[in-house]
């Protein structure tokens, strides 16, 4: 680090810090943990630290939880979005969190090489963005704040994010700080998924009385964390778990 650029991170730090992020995380023991991640942890909508892909991150991007913002509104806490031109999909291309006006929170890259750091906005998009890619602002409110207002969500998915959760902590202790989850845990992924399955055809009639949008997303934040666990779960040399897993993702709405 260049002397001159001590007192940006010490401001950057003191400014994440007044906003409510958490002090910057150790690198992790696996590949893995990226921008998306990052970004979505830090404003909480995703609990742990691990592998997020592209569609998850888009698919926040659009949801209920997150809406755009012009620029000139951005403030700490909203995220900043680096895309890829695409008519439709997951164009996603980087993520950032602002801590401050021109301050920025931010993992480059899923490697476990790749530090979790404070850049100024300015550096991030000279690094990113060469040749130009679009920038575009969000800001976004919390999953608990979203099922704290919809207290008519069924109770089986309720139950099905509280399992995935649980079973997040236990595998960002191993992919941050390589301890390991023991085979037989490390194999309630299977049961997971199977009893969410199993409960989308018990519950059917609770699930279709929802309105449209409500399971729509709810099914999606099940869909998209699962997706990235399983991808994740590659990452830190599990791929054996996701021959079945992969059976079981094609049967999710």
């Amino acid at each position: 680090m260049k002397l001159n650029a001590l007192p940006i991170i010490v401001s950057l730090f003191l400014a994440a810090s007044a906003w409510g992020l958490d002090p910057l995380p150790k690198a992790p023991a696996f590949d893995g943990p990226n921008c998306w991640n990052a970004a979505l942890k830090a404003v909480r909508i995703l609990p742990h630290f691990r592998f997020t892909n592209a569609r998850e991150m888009y698919f926040y991007s659009k949801s209920p939880l997150c809406y755009p913002i012009e620029p000139s509104e951005k403030q700490p806490g909203d995220i900043g979005l680096i895309r890829a031109e695409q008519v439709a999909g997951p164009g996603e291309f980087h993520a950032f969190v602002m801590v401050s006006e021109n301050g920025v929170y931010s993992k480059n890259g899923m490697k476990q090489s790749t530090p979790y750091v404070y850049w100024t906005l300015d550096a991030v998009l000279r690094f990113y963005t060469s040749p130009p890619l679009p920038l575009t602002f969000i800001r976004c409110h919390s999953l608990a704040i979203y099922l704290e207002n919809h207290p008519g969500i069924p109770g089986f998915y309720l139950e099905t994010l509280n399992e995935i959760t649980a079973y997040e902590k236990d595998l960002e202790q191993l992919v941050m700080k390589n301890i390991a989850m023991g085979e037989n845990r490390e194999r309630d992924i299977y049961p997971i998924a199977q009893k969410y399955l199993d409960n989308l055809q018990v519950h059917q009639n609770e699930a279709n009385d929802m309105a449209n949008e409500e399971r729509t997303f709810i099914q999606g934040v099940i869909k998209e964390r699962l997706l990235s666990i399983a991808a994740q779960l590659s990452h830190a040399n599990k791929a054996y778990l996701l021959v079945e897993l992969g059976a079981m993702f094609g049967r999710l709405p």
